[in-house]
């Protein structure tokens, strides 16, 4: 009874400790004081509006994702990095029955920045007004993307992020390491890169596309996940309008995870390096000049 007593109590005391890191992320809803929006950003009466979905392995979950995605009238474009599981021709296959799919095609696995900064770039050229990114993996509810674009569409604001850290956001069947690690993860990036973004690492966003094309993502170096903490940097210090929504984030459906603990401590060192950075005398804040360390070319579910 004792032993059992005492793993009780070391537990109730991790749940605490993890309960006290997400409530400090989410001490605060919006990130405000804002900048004002940039001179161009008006309201849209209705935005033309395209979901961009990197993938690698994920044929189980492409037709239920993009089919709901369509359903809610977005486009859909698919950037895939010639996944072995046929992702690619599961793509193709779905692209042939609606029109409202598109697909590309990456020669090799590179990364989740160069799938993004492509998929991006292919969007901006094709003119949509609203650009979203999110996970192929179904941990992104896409009944969220209209709460995504509505700041834009509405309130002209520049980017805005689908947040678990913020009043009404949750990850409901997380382990509780793998909570502590997200909330720990994106208090030290918060602080080291100066930023008043509660979850900087999450992928479910949506971008004007003026604002996007002020980012200029092509020339991100973080090349997995951290490069959504990268463009949130370059967001913050370009003084773009940054706008939190809560979401509810889901563990995967099917397929495997490809967050790894290499990839979490690669991710720390180069945000200790860019925050350092920025503190040298005469350095300031450039977010744009970073040294190109190769971190995970996976990507994975937002950390």
């Amino acid at each position: 009874m004792v032993e059992l007593d005492s793993d009780l109590d070391q537990r109730t005391g991790e749940h605490d400790l993890v309960r006290r890191l997400e409530t400090k992320l989410a001490d605060a809803g919006i990130c405000s004081p804002a900048p004002p929006p940039m001179s161009n950003a008006t309201p849209f009466q209705q935005p033309r509006v395209v979901v961009v979905i990197p993938t690698f392995n994920e044929r189980e979950n492409l037709a239920e994702l993009t089919s709901t995605v369509a359903d809610h009238g977005y486009d859909v474009l698919i950037v895939d990095d010639s996944s072995p599981d046929g992702t690619g021709a599961e793509a193709d296959r779905l692209a042939k029955m609606d029109s409202r799919i598109s697909v590309c095609h990456r020669a090799e696995r590179q990364g989740l920045g160069p799938a993004y900064a492509q998929g991006f770039s292919w969007a901006l050229e094709s003119g949509y007004d609203v650009i979203c990114g999110m996970d192929g993996d179904l941990s992104h509810d896409p009944a969220d993307i209209p709460r995504l674009v509505a700041p834009i569409a509405r309130d002209g604001a520049d980017l805005v992020i689908g947040s678990r850290y913020i009043e009404g956001g949750a990850i409901p069947n997380w382990s509780i390491f793998r909570r502590f690690l997200s909330a720990w993860g994106n208090i030290y990036a918060r602080r080291a890169l100066r930023m008043r973004v509660k979850d900087a690492t999450s992928g479910y966003r949506a971008y004007r596309a003026e604002a996007l094309r002020r980012l200029n993502v092509s020339t991100c170096k973080a090349v997995g996940y951290l490069f959504l903490t990268e463009v949130t940097w370059r967001a913050t210090a370009s003084g773009l309008r940054i706008v939190e929504v809560p979401i509810v984030f889901r563990r995967r459906s099917h397929g495997e995870s490809k967050m790894g603990g290499r990839i979490i401590l690669e991710a720390m060192a180069l945000v200790t390096f860019w925050g350092v950075r920025a503190r040298l005398p005469g350095q300031g804040v450039k977010p744009e000049a970073t040294r190109n360390i190769d971190l995970d070319r996976t990507g994975g579910p937002d950390p």
